[in-house]
């Protein structure tokens, strides 16, 4: 993931700088970790010093940080010294379980981060230890801020800003590392309270409540560059679950993760355009980076959020959501911005972008003529293509057929039906597979005509205990889907208890935590497809499942219609920029002409009445 990649980077960029510096009296980090504890009172900052375990103290315990003599370059320093010893003591895969193991250390960072703060008053904190008045006489000192200064250099580069100070720069490294020892938690351990390794419950993560930890995370965002703060986000989001969503939701989080994307489009335009390459190939780097970050934020929370709920996230943002990813996908696709996984990224971009600007035609009216990136406008053709491709991997008879079809040979009527069973069952099979996954994941009751979700109940629900997949918000709801007149869970039940064990749990519902591969769910709904055909699943059966994680899939209640806010001002300024490079795409126009009804809507959800499922499975006649 990109915190693991942004500390590996780091740790290899310190090398050079540990070799010339004599610290012997700093002993290994996997016994004497170099931290910086700080606590925060409410009434004033208490207890904030740096100390390495075991050596002097860098500063004393002090009562009041305004009679400190603390600063954040030498905090910055003394962090990097104690990362560098503990790669080379016990390597890069024990770093971050050091840190979590040290309950205390975690938990005070917590407490003074999300301390209850306006951006007034974390401004003057952030000046505050700008300011220097450390005793330059003593030399560990100054050699902490001969690292804190070297620190301040790398990190910029590697994030491609040129404006951090040391207070930033410091809390920058300080999230990253948290978050890394976070990614290494197990989150099911941490909800049933069986770890030892932090955090060790929710509520380590929440010191004063589920609302103050959004709301210090939204403060933070404005002053902690990149996108490290919101990967953050949606890692206690992942972690509290319920707790956290309701307030997530309701924030400005989202946008100001939009605002966040400009930034980046606009840094890294600025810099393409240069003819320094070495400037070009640095922002690359951190145009990854940051990248990784904005992706997983919006994959990891937004795209889990039911549609009524994704609407309030983005909170009048949508044009400018959809103009970002435009911009971020034009910028990622043009080759002076040395990407090593450009065609990955930009199609990530463009996924992202189609989904925010097609959720919109459900409650924006009119919808907005906006000129975007072609990738976003054919993205539901390039989706088509990119699953067929799949699965002539995983179907030999297929990829054979299609082969001799493009040559021009005439295909015999046997062969015409087996190509279009193949074809037919593999798309069924991956729509199949991705909705089964998100039904795995939603956060809705399973119980038709049930609107209650986690969100708005806050409570724990339950799963079927047979099939590991339906999820009820009470026994009342568990007992109408068993008998319900469609899709009843006693007849679905058997079915994807049957196919789930045929394709193996393990597989179809495992994590996919490496956001670089290409079409990861693809290439998973591919190799589930493939092991469905070799079992003889029918396709009744995952056209029975399909039908059910369809119709329970649309939001019960869609947001009310209203016209779109402006986008961004100078968004075709910038994009009239972006095409006038040799080679570039023209933008083109994704304009919706027709809504949505609500009787439209109503009949989305009944497509899959038991008169059309006939209708269908009658084209579809299985071959062993």
């Amino acid at each position: 993931m990109i915190l693991t990649k942004f500390v590996r980077r780091l740790l290899r960029s310190l090398q050079p700088l540990t070799s010339t510096c004599s610290l012997s009296a700093a002993r290994p980090f996997h016994n004497v970790p170099a931290l910086c504890t700080l606590g925060y009172s409410s009434c004033k900052y208490t207890s904030m010093a740096l100390t390495l375990r075991g050596a002097p103290p860098l500063s004393n315990s002090v009562s009041d940080i305004k009679d400190s003599n603390f600063c954040a370059r030498r905090a910055l320093g003394a962090l990097s010294i104690g990362i560098q010893q503990g790669c080379e003591a016990n390597g890069r895969k024990i770093l971050f379980k050091n840190f979590a193991e040290d309950l205390e250390f975690c938990n005070s960072q917590m407490r003074f981060w999300f301390a209850v703060r306006t951006e007034e008053q974390t401004q003057h904190l952030l000046d505050r230890l700008n300011r220097c008045s450390c005793p330059m006489s003593d030399p560990r000192i100054r050699e902490y801020h001969r690292f804190g200064r070297e620190e301040e250099k790398r990190l910029s580069l590697m994030l491609g800003m040129d404006t951090q100070t040391p207070s930033t720069t410091y809390f920058s490294l300080m999230v990253h590392v948290m978050a890394g020892s976070l990614e290494g938690a197990n989150y099911k351990s941490v909800a049933k309270r069986a770890t030892r390794r932090w955090p060790t419950c929710p509520e380590d993560l929440m010191p004063y409540g589920p609302q103050e930890l959004i709301n210090s995370i939204v403060v933070w965002s404005k002053f902690i560059p990149g996108m490290v703060v919101f990967e953050f986000a949606s890692l206690c989001i992942r972690f509290c679950g319920s707790l956290l969503i309701p307030h997530a939701v309701e924030s400005p989080l989202t946008r100001r993760a939009i605002d966040a994307g400009r930034t980046l489009f606009d840094l890294t335009w600025t810099t393409v355009r240069l003819r320094a390459n070495t400037r070009r190939r640095a922002m690359s780097e951190a145009f990854t980076l940051q990248i990784e970050g904005f992706l997983y934020y919006f994959q990891d929370f937004y795209d889990r959020q039911p549609v009524d709920k994704q609407a309030t996230t983005l909170g009048g943002y949508e044009l400018k959501a959809t103009q970002v990813f435009s911009l971020l996908a034009y910028v990622a696709d043009d080759p002076r911005l040395p990407l090593s996984c450009r065609e990955a990224t930009v199609a990530s971009l463009t996924t992202q972008g189609f989904k925010i600007y097609r959720l919109i035609g459900l409650y924006i009216d009119p919808m907005p003529a906006v000129l975007l990136h072609p990738g976003i406008c054919d993205e539901d053709a390039a989706a088509s293509m990119r699953a067929q491709s799949e699965y002539q991997h995983v179907f030999p008879e297929l990829a054979r057929l299609r082969a001799e079809t493009a040559a021009g040979r005439q295909l015999t009527a046997e062969e015409s039906a087996k190509y279009e069973f193949l074809l037919t069952y593999g798309l069924l099979a991956r729509h199949a597979t991705i909705l089964m996954r998100y039904m795995r994941f939603t956060l809705q009751c399973s119980a038709q005509d049930c609107h209650n979700s986690i969100h708005s109940t806050g409570k724990t629900f339950q799963r079927c205990c047979k099939c590991n997949l339906a999820l009820y918000c009470s026994k009342t709801c568990q007992q109408a889907a068993w008998n319900a007149e469609k899709f009843p869970h006693k007849t679905l039940c058997k079915i994807m208890r049957k196919v789930s064990d045929v394709a193996g749990p393990a597989l179809l519902f495992r994590d996919i935590p490496d956001r670089d591969a290409r079409e990861p769910v693809e290439v998973l709904a591919a190799v589930v497809a493939s092991k469905w055909h070799e079992a003889h699943v029918a396709p009744s059966d995952l056209f029975e499942i399909v039908g059910w994680a369809t119709y329970e899939t649309y939001s019960p209640a869609l947001p009310e219609k209203r016209e779109c806010e402006p986008g961004y001002l100078d968004y075709e300024e910038k994009l009239t920029e972006l095409c006038e490079r040799d080679g570039a795409s023209k933008a083109t126009s994704l304009a919706t002409e027709h809504m949505v009804s609500v009787h439209e809507y109503t009949a989305l959800k009944d497509m899959f009445s038991e008169d059309h499922a006939k209708e269908c499975l009658n084209e579809i006649e299985f071959l062993p």
